[in-house]
């Protein structure tokens, strides 16, 4: 009988420090906040890792500006703009490069504490250029999933799959 009573008081003692834990704990997405992200990518034509001149780059700017989508007081959307630029070497003396300026929109839910999960897509234009390839532009809509986990209140490692200019990303944010 003491042993049974010892563990149900572990077990309480354990519930209420977790409740106590997780109503401390800061939100890693709500409506206000504001982050900037960093990322380098993987290009989404395996055709051109041997000609990469400057590597996929993606800056992300996002606020949020509704949160408590659901009934536990989590999910938020973000939105922001995003641009992304690589340029590659097609042949000797032959450079093109790809552009994507557009907004973005992104439905954020915390699963785990320090953890930012979203999924969202982004609307804007895709450009292409280059010393032989003649320059034109296209309507995009890329589309990605992507997670960062917090290692400290501001700083998070994240990535992204998704479907754009790359396929993966990876890199870092600041919340401000």
């Amino acid at each position: 009988m003491k042993v049974k009573n010892l563990i149900l008081g572990l077990a309480v003692a354990f519930a209420g420090f977790a409740s106590l834990g997780e109503a401390n704990a800061q939100k890693t997405f709500e409506k206000g906040t504001q982050t900037a992200s960093l990322m380098i990518g993987l290009p989404s034509t395996t055709g051109l890792f041997s000609s990469i001149v400057v590597p996929p780059l993606t800056a992300v700017y996002e606020r949020g500006v509704v949160s408590n989508l659901f009934g536990n007081g989590k999910g938020t959307i973000g939105v922001g703009g995003q641009g992304e630029y690589v340029l590659y070497r097609a042949a000797p003396e032959v450079y093109s490069g790809y552009f994507f300026l557009g907004a973005r929109g992104a439905l954020h839910y915390e699963f785990v504490p320090k953890l930012d999960t979203y999924a969202g897509l982004a609307l804007g234009w895709s450009f292409v250029g280059g010393t032989v390839v003649q320059n034109s532009g296209a309507f995009a809509v890329p589309f990605f999933v992507g997670a960062r986990y917090y290692v400290t209140p501001t700083l998070a490692l994240g990535g992204e799959l998704g479907y754009g200019l790359t396929l993966v990303n990876l890199g870092v944010t600041y919340r401000f």
